[in-house]
């Protein structure tokens, strides 16, 4: 009997062990998720934390999910940081997932328009893959929109190669673009393909850098501004990643030396896309026509860029998508990080973010109204 009662407790004492060990995991994680919520509201470049914990949102979700199922497992019901973990879900859910009765009635598309955005990785030409760019034309004249806006185009000077303008030309006589030479084969940038006529455009710089072209284009009775843009890249990628997973010791200066490297690109990256962002509301804010803004913002839904051009813009997404989307393959296909944000007259129909093999983000495919 006492050897009974001896192990028990033992079986006792080290499920208590274990709870505690969770529940203090559970409240680290609750910890980082406030903080990464405050995210929104915070400027990157004041408040470095909020904003490093901001970028991880989408994992700290799933991280609350985990503890909580652990936390119904061990039928912790009637808890504190059950209840936090629960409200934080449906805090972070709600930005997250659209549910299938969430946005907008669709209304049928043949009445509206629709654009295309997409960061094309260059059609593969600098990554050892084949070339992309014949996918992607296909997949362009396949879903046939009204607008095509690209990020990261290229345009090859070799004429043995696949011409993207000339094989689309017929459909999208009307085109703008900022294009400048990477090197002696080829130059890149933003471009916008267009069913309907451009009567005006221009482009957007920061420290002499394009981020973004706007173009009004002419649609019956109506003008529409449209901004393509392709904000400050993070430069935190899936070999970032790896380093930081392969757990190598910091007592290596070099190691050291990356690791901060790494986090210095993450925060200044972070602080030029403010600027940018604020060039291009400044923009909207004075734009007489009803706008669109789209593309690579290198930014995902709880960053305070993006809060900032949603105070007046809606999100595609949140008004008339569903489900859970990714756009960034990387990083384990968990970021939204490609928008479409749009202004009061104009009303969306369907939002669509098809995975496509053509480069390591997806397009995003928005029809709408102008009303």
């Amino acid at each position: 009997m006492k050897s009974d009662e001896n192990r028990f407790g033992k079986t006792l004492a080290i499920k208590g062990f274990i709870d505690l060990i969770f529940s203090l995991i559970s409240l680290l994680i609750i910890v980082i998720t406030i903080i990464g919520s405050l995210g929104s509201i915070l400027n990157p470049t004041t408040n470095k934390l909020s904003y490093l914990f901001s970028l991880i949102m989408p994992i700290l979700f799933f991280i609350n999910f985990i503890l909580l199922i652990y936390r119904f497992g061990r039928q912790k019901f009637n808890n504190k940081l059950t209840y936090i973990h629960i409200i934080l879900l449906l805090l972070i859910g709600k930005d997250l997932i659209n549910l299938p009765f969430s946005g907008s009635k669709e209304i049928e598309e043949e009445k509206g328009l629709s654009i295309f955005s997409y960061n094309v990785r260059s059609f593969n030409y600098y990554n050892k893959e084949p070339l992309s760019i014949l996918g992607v034309i296909n997949e362009v004249n396949e879903k046939s929109p009204d607008i095509v806006c690209l990020q990261e185009y290229l345009e090859f000077n070799d004429t043995t190669k696949i011409n993207f303008h000339k094989r689309i030309m017929t459909t999208y006589p009307y085109k703008f673009y900022d294009i400048k030479g990477h090197n002696a084969q080829a130059s890149g940038g933003l471009i916008l393909y267009s069913k309907y006529p451009i009567i005006d455009g221009g482009v957007l710089e920061y420290e002499n850098s394009t981020i973004a072209i706007f173009t009004d284009i002419k649609y019956k009775t109506d003008t529409l501004r449209v901004i393509n843009t392709h904000l400050q890249s993070t430069k935190f990628n899936q070999t970032s990643l790896n380093y930081l997973k392969s757990g190598r010791s910091l007592d290596n200066k070099n190691d050291r030396k990356y690791l901060n490297n790494i986090f210095s690109e993450i925060y200044s990256s972070a602080g030029l896309r403010v600027k940018q962002v604020e060039l291009i509301n400044k923009n909207v804010e004075y734009s007489e026509y009803p706008t669109i803004i789209c593309g690579d913002f290198n930014e995902n839904n709880f960053s305070y860029i993006y809060n900032e051009i949603t105070k007046k813009t809606k999100d595609a997404y949140k008004e008339v998508g569903k489900g859970y989307v990714s756009t960034y393959k990387g990083l384990y296909n968990l970021f939204r990080i490609d928008h479409i944000f749009y202004t009061n007259h104009i009303q969306g129909i369907k939002y669509k973010s098809p995975s496509l093999p053509y480069s390591d983000h997806n397009p995003v495919l928005f029809n709408f109204l102008i009303k």
